[in-house]
């Protein structure tokens, strides 16, 4: 039974058939695209880079500024804790979804299937799934950009020092970007579909049997 993919532009169903040293063309769209593409090491160096950024980049400050005399200092989460107090509870829930555990989970999602297959086993399919669900709903790029246009607005009337939160938050949405740019989805969900297929009735089977027997 021939594997069936999706052109990633039109959904157009393509059959393993088609392809041709790892490259098909979408015969709707005329999208070329690699199956080949991306490189386990190098999904994993930087997911891995990414996961340790993490943690600086949500308790060191991000600005400092200078009003009246006094120095504030924000640190990420301060952008919930701010919101809060404003009253607007959902908005914070919101912020504190997107902007600081969607992407924690999306990476340690993508960190859990770069792991090697006979790692996962059954479970690799399922997470699979999450992780395509997660990384649409990360949107700490969207973060910072408002971080970027809080800044442009207060130094009219007040002094602005960047912090080192606020690089260690560019690098993070860098690596992770690139750390999405170098993961081989083709490759993966064909070797996880292929261990599914292979291995998951078999050891239904084995299940059923011990249950007979017992």
């Amino acid at each position: 039974m021939q594997s069936i993919y999706l052109c990633p532009d039109c959904d157009l169903p393509i059959q393993e058939a088609t392809l041709r040293c790892g490259r098909a063309c979408c015969p709707r769209c005329c999208k070329v695209f690699n199956f080949r593409r991306g490189s386990l090491r190098g999904a994993r160096a930087l997911i891995l880079a990414a996961l340790i950024f993490y943690i600086p980049a949500n308790v060191l400050p991000i600005i400092t500024v200078t009003l009246c005399g006094d120095n504030l200092s924000f640190i990420l989460i301060h952008s919930v804790t701010f919101v809060w107090g404003g009253g607007m509870y959902l908005v914070a829930i919101l912020v504190f979804l997107f902007a600081l555990l969607m992407p924690l989970l999306s990476m340690i999602t993508m960190a859990i299937i770069l792991l090697p297959p006979a790692m996962l086993g059954r479970y690799g399919i399922p997470v699979m799934r999450a992780y395509h669900f997660l990384r649409h709903w990360s949107m700490l790029d969207i973060c910072l950009i408002g971080i970027l246009v809080a800044i442009i607005k207060l130094k009219d009337f007040s002094t602005i020092y960047l912090q080192p939160g606020l690089l260690l938050i560019f690098a993070l949405i860098l690596l992770q970007a690139c750390a999405t740019q170098y993961l081989p989805m083709a490759r993966l969900w064909r070797c996880y579909s292929r261990y599914y297929r292979d291995h998951v009735p078999r050891l239904n089977m084995l299940s059923k049997g011990h249950g007979v027997m017992g």
